[in-house]
Order: C-alpha cells, then structure tokens, then sequence
C-alpha cells in the first residue's frame, strides 16, 4: 500500500481530520495571539508585513500527538518506540517555542537539541543508523557504538538545522515535508504509513493557511516535524532493507547543501554560520520570481531527481551530479 492509497481507501476517516485540523487551527490561532507567540516584522531580513503568530508548536501537539496516543492505546506501537518519538518531539518542540517567544542563542539551542536527541534515540535503538548500505559499494558498511549514536546524532542536526533554514518564505518548509513523506512512505510500513497519511493532511491545512501569511510554523512547529521526519526516516531505514544512503543523500539534497553553502559563507565573512540572513536558495528565488513559481522550482528539484532514482536506480550517481549542477546554477543565475 502507498501514501496515495492509504488517503483514498480511508476517505471518512481523512475527512474527520481535515474538519478536526482545521477546527484545532482556529484554536491555535487564538492561544498562539493570546501567549504573543507571534513573528514581528521587525528585522530586516524578515520579508512579510504583518504580525503573524506562530501556531506550530500548539497545531502538532493537539492534532499529531492525539494521534500518538490513540495508537499507543490501540496496541500498534510500543510503548518504548512511543515514549522515544514523544519525548524527541516534545521537547525539540518546545525549544523552537521557547526560541519563538524570547529567542535563545544558538550554541545553547544546538547543545539543547543535540542532548534531547541524544536521550530519544537511547530510549530505541530503532532509531539509531548501525549500519550503511550503498549501491555504489555494493557493500554494507557497519556502525559501532558510540560512532553509531555520533553519526546519528549528527544526521538528525543537519535534517532539522536544513529544514528550520528552509523556513523562511510561505510554504516551502511545509511543502518539502509533505514531499519528503510521500516519498518515505514508499518504504514504510503500515502503521507508519497511518501515521503519515494523518500528517499529510495536516500540513495540506497549514499549507492553506500558511500561502495566505495567516499563520506562520514557528521553530517549535517545524522542530517537531523535522524530529518526526527524522526518525521515521531511519526507522523506515532499518525496517524496510530496501533504503540506501544514496537515496537518503539525494532525497534529502538540496536544503542540506543550501544549509552548506549559507554556512561556509557565514563563516568565510566572520560571522556566527547560525546567524540570519537572505542569502538562500528560496531568498534569491523569490526576489525574481513569484510564490508560486519559487515553490515550483524549489519543489521539482526535490522531486524529478527520486522520481529518476526510483525507476532507475544506476543513475543515482548522475542524479546527485545533476542536482548539485542545477542548483549552483540557479544560485548563480538569480543571485545576478
């Protein structure tokens, strides 16, 4: 079963979450206003007008974490696997609030998260990388401890640094996880696919109303959905035995070296490479392009490449090429 049937099969239960997701937006909405939770175009780097607030963190707690605890309920996820997933979500969650509300420095957000993670992924070890498997080696390569829990650690810091990056125009960061999890859900079993599904359609109702700069996801809300993509990712890696790094690179590609690229700059100039500024992809897009056509570029870089990788798996190595070509091309073009 895919992503795409999972939605049609179970079209009463998708539209009971569509009405609870957009009745909880509401909500959240008002508490977000209420807690002055709220992104102020006060600096200029900030490229909306308006005050807007920051309901990530509230949506996800009252729509994905129901959900959760529905599932650990009806038996169809340990409670171990639970207790690692709600704890890494949670609290990574609450330090992108903390940092919506009153701002925390860098250094401390980083050791912050890289403790959080450390702990979630002590909790399973579904959700530790042991092992790397290539088809360009044609070989799997072993991880042992604590390298395992080191490279790990590490992937996850870069997945959710890339995608908080990526949050600064509407709708991009929404727009790569709902892709990221389309595509994962091709190896996923069926309790994570449920789980997915469920996600999808909520982010298909922040999308809505994120487009129309009515809400904004705020570092708590997209905390928990890059920890979420994170540990389903290698939990479906270590499940699945289809998965390769090779894909994984390429899944996860363009917002990583846009990450690299922005801090490599950052620090060549002197400054803190997790200081602010408009020096993305997506920024020199939508200086010369509209919203919509930034989010079709941006999203069709993603996409054309693992669509070329799932029917072709030999041209892998042609595809990361090609990527890393077109997207240094494009910096280059819109930058002049």
């Amino acid at each position: 079963m895919n992503i795409f049937q999972s939605l049609s099969d179970n079209i009463l239960i998708n539209v009971i979450y569509i009405l609870y997701s957009i009745l909880i937006i509401k909500y959240v909405i008002i508490l977000s206003e209420k807690l002055k939770i709220i992104d102020y175009p006060t600096e200029k780097r900030k490229i909306h007008k308006k005050a807007t607030p920051l309901v990530g963190f509230f949506y996800f707690l009252f729509s994905f974490f129901v959900f959760l605890i529905l599932n650990l309920i009806g038996g169809d996820f340990s409670t171990k696997l639970i207790l690692s997933v709600g704890f890494g979500l949670f609290l990574n969650g609450l330090i992108g609030l903390i940092d919506d509300k009153s701002s925390i420095s860098p250094n401390s957000r980083l050791l912050s998260i890289i403790f959080i993670f450390l702990i979630s992924i002590s909790l399973s070890e579904k959700f530790i990388i042991n092992d790397v498997q290539s088809i360009f080696l044609q070989n799997i390569i072993i991880l042992n401890s604590p390298f395992n829990i080191i490279f790990t650690t590490l992937c996850y810091l870069l997945l959710i640094n890339s995608l908080n990056l990526s949050d600064g125009i509407n709708g991009l960061s929404i727009s790569i996880s709902i892709i990221w999890l389309i595509f994962i859900s091709f190896y996923s079993e069926l309790f994570i696919l449920k789980m997915n599904s469920f996600l999808i359609i909520n982010l298909l109702i922040l999308l809505y109303f994120n487009i129309k700069s009515k809400i904004f996801l705020g570092s708590g809300g997209v905390n928990i959905l890059a920890t979420y993509i994170c540990f389903i990712t290698v939990y479906t890696y270590n499940n699945s035995g289809n998965l390769n790094y090779e894909f994984i690179f390429l899944f996860f590609m363009i917002p990583g070296i846009d990450m690299m690229r922005v801090f490599l700059l950052r620090i060549l100039k002197g400054k803190n490479p997790f200081s602010s500024d408009q020096n993305h992809l997506h920024h020199y897009l939508i200086k010369n392009l509209s919203l919509k056509q930034t989010l079709t570029i941006y999203c069709l870089l993603i996409i054309i490449p693992v669509f070329v990788f799932l029917n072709f798996n030999n041209l892998v190595l042609h595809m990361i090429l090609l990527k890393t070509i077109t997207y240094f091309y494009l910096i280059k073009k819109f930058t002049n």
